[in-house]
């Protein structure tokens, strides 16, 4: 990551240190506040960084913190500075029996703090989330910030699709010609009721949408793309002559779908959902699809180097998806 400049001690900012961090479509679409426990490496505060009670003048360098190397280019010897390999570079020396007990010489410890990062409403995958200071810490620097680049996971019902949401459903031929109420569950935790227009056939393939319920976007968490419906109609294998004289018999016998068993189980007076009743158009000729994933900044981060709590803060209480790394 980036680095460089003073910060509010006056000491050389140190780099910035980017990390994935892997966000459920719930997280992105209700926002979420994520708690991480996060490996840092920091100058110790029982040496003050130095390494040991006593420093003394590095006998390979003399003090300079670098050393001259000597090259050989065909028939030419070039002489070139570079880091002292005893004293990494420092000019000094710790003995033996002088180091530190707590960073053993090294002048640095590793150490865990918590801290919480803001996955707002609409975010994408690519777009970043810095926290201020908690990069590493090394003597002589102030700490440069945590990245954190998002990585969407895959849903299991939802593709999201720039600011749509695109979701199939399975329809019984009889729910295709006849129509149909089947009962979705948002990623907010809503139940909505979506019915067929009266009359209206559907056909294998056809798409419909639900305005104004697909992903909120990012910033104005208020403007919100469409949900889009993908039916698929299951028809029956084959049908005789008899079967095709009974035809509106025969498909009133199909059981229905789970969606629309579970919509037809409803009651108005049942206070265990949250149930919205959605209206379906027809989506415009001129309606973009987008494709998958495109972030913002286009960026990707490195290995994880953060902890889940687990306790993830979502608005409304709903619950997170699991951070790939252990507990706190």
């Amino acid at each position: 990551g980036g680095g460089g400049g003073g910060g509010a001690s006056g000491k050389p900012r140190g780099r910035n240190l980017t990390q994935r961090l892997v966000v459920s479509l719930e997280d992105v679409y209700c926002g979420v506040t994520r708690k991480l426990v996060v490996k840092r490496t920091m100058s110790c505060t029982a040496c003050n960084g130095k390494g040991g009670k006593r420093l003394t003048k590095c006998q390979t360098c003399g003090g300079h913190g670098q050393v001259i190397r000597a090259m050989r280019m065909g028939p030419i010897v070039q002489q070139m500075r570079a880091e002292c390999p005893q004293c990494e570079g420092r000019g000094s020396a710790v003995r033996r029996e002088d180091q530190c007990g707590t960073c053993h010489g090294e002048r640095t410890v590793v150490q865990r703090e918590s801290c919480e990062a803001f996955i707002a409403q609409g975010m994408r995958a690519g777009q970043k989330v810095t926290i201020s200071g908690m990069a590493d810490e090394l003597p002589g620097t102030s700490a440069g910030d945590l990245v954190l680049v998002l990585a969407e996971r895959p849903h299991a019902v939802f593709d999201r699709r720039g600011g749509d949401l695109v979701v199939q459903k399975q329809l019984t031929l009889a729910e295709a010609l006849c129509g149909f109420t089947l009962a979705l569950r948002h990623l907010d935790g809503r139940i909505l009721k979506v019915a067929s227009p009266p009359g209206h056939i559907v056909r294998p393939g056809e798409a419909k949408r639900v305005a104004d319920e697909g992903m909120p976007t990012y910033r104005r968490p208020f403007d919100k793309g469409d949900l889009i419906i993908e039916f698929a109609v299951t028809f029956p294998a084959a049908l005789d002559d008899k079967d095709r004289a009974a035809l509106a018999a025969v498909l009133d016998k199909q059981k229905p779908s789970p969606a629309v068993a579970l919509a037809a189980s409803l009651r108005d007076d049942d206070d265990s959902f949250v149930i919205d009743e959605a209206h379906l158009d027809t989506v415009p000729d001129d309606h973009r699809y987008y494709t998958a994933g495109g972030g913002e900044d286009g960026a990707d981060g490195g290995g994880e180097a953060y902890d889940s709590d687990e306790d993830d803060e979502r608005r409304g209480g709903h619950p997170a998806g699991a951070v790939p790394c252990a507990q706190q």
